[in-house]
């Protein structure tokens, strides 16, 4: 795509490698934990083995047994509801490690639309630029531009539901292994993995969410600054055309609007209307999740005039380089400090929650 897309890949990659320690942490302690149950369990097994083997009681049975320990058993329920607060602590740790890297994207995304437009039409907005502590700037001029995930992910985050959750998953997980006879020593840690591994891939996904709507709502407020400066602005919506590229945005990929215009597109009956690439809501109707989740689209744009014939591509620009312009340029300062940001974000998760 472009350097802006870039350098909020190589962020993206950062926080995948932080959620990978999180939840590999939270996969030994669950194994652990496992491990002391499931040593007790293997004893009381191997009886039951031979209690078979000798014809004292039938297979059928031998089965119900193992069934009825991870049904009605105290020491279960009681593990169960350990390994689910284990599970729900790492994934409330992964939303705030998310959440810490969203106003550095919408930063570096917004400075990174400043410079296109600038080295695209041979201007100087003479608009300053913004680091994470000044991105506040941005959520104050327009709070819609708030990074968020839909409304399936934040179903997940209430305390209630979510242990609910993770004990139905790993009853689930458990009586699985049980049932299809899997070997005792070696199921502590194959369901811990399985938790785990299931929990990071659904954090991936909601990082690579966020991440796209904080890139692009960062792009747009860039786009409206330099609109307020007195330029009028093109936006065109740029899809990664490869094959996850879903239907509806290949189709709106190329597509131009005026700043305020928004794109539209297609999804079964209804025409959706939308500003930018992972935008949660315009207006006063909520964007459909299937516009949303996993988007990897972005947004391009052009001072009026100065406009393309074609989509926008990667390309090196004559003159300074991205980061040597950063240097050039000024910061704004800050408004709000990195905490009341940070907390802004994290209570955009509650509100979307409770919407669910």
């Amino acid at each position: 795509m472009d350097r802006g897309h870039e350098l909020t890949d190589e962020r993206i990659k950062e926080i995948e490698e932080r959620l990978h320690d999180e939840y590999m942490q939270a996969a030994q302690d669950v194994s652990e934990e496992l491990r002391k149950y499931m040593a007790a369990f293997e004893l009381k097994d191997k009886k039951w083995q031979e209690w078979v083997e000798n014809g004292k009681h039938t297979k059928e049975e031998y089965l119900a047994w193992r069934k009825q320990q991870l049904m009605g058993d105290a020491r279960w329920n009681a593990l169960k509801e350990r390994l689910a607060i284990r599970m729900l602590d790492s994934n409330e740790a992964a939303q705030e490690i998310i959440a810490s890297y969203m106003p550095d994207i919408m930063a570096l995304n917004h400075n990174w639309a400043l410079y296109d437009l600038e080295m695209g039409a041979g201007i100087d907005t003479a608009l300053s630029i913004y680091n994470r502590e000044s991105v506040g700037r941005i959520l104050i001029d327009d709070p819609d531009l708030m990074p968020g995930p839909g409304k399936k992910v934040m179903a997940e985050i209430n305390a209630g539901k979510a242990k609910r959750w993770e004990r139905q998953r790993i009853q689930s997980i458990m009586i699985n292994e049980i049932m299809t006879g899997k070997s005792i020593p070696k199921m502590a840690s194959r369901m811990a993995s399985e938790l785990a591994n299931g929990d990071l891939k659904a954090s991936v996904r909601n990082c690579r969410t966020m991440a796209t709507n904080a890139q692009n709502g960062g792009r747009y407020g860039a786009y409206r600054r330099v609109e307020r400066s007195g330029y009028d602005i093109i936006t065109e919506w740029a899809a990664t055309l490869d094959m996850r590229t879903r239907h509806e945005h290949r189709m709106m990929h190329g597509q131009r609007r005026e700043l305020d215009e928004p794109f539209e597109v297609n999804v079964g009956d209804s025409v959706v209307k939308i500003l930018y690439p992972a935008q949660t809501k315009y207006g006063q109707s909520d964007i459909p999740q299937q516009m949303i989740w996993n988007c990897r689209c972005a947004i391009l744009a052009w001072i009026k005039g100065f406009e393309h014939d074609t989509l926008k591509k990667s390309q090196r620009m004559e003159g300074m380089s991205f980061e040597e312009w950063q240097k050039a340029k000024p910061v704004s300062k800050p408004i709000l400090s990195q905490k009341k940001i940070g907390d802004a974000i994290r209570a955009q998760y509650i509100r979307e929650y409770k919407k669910g």
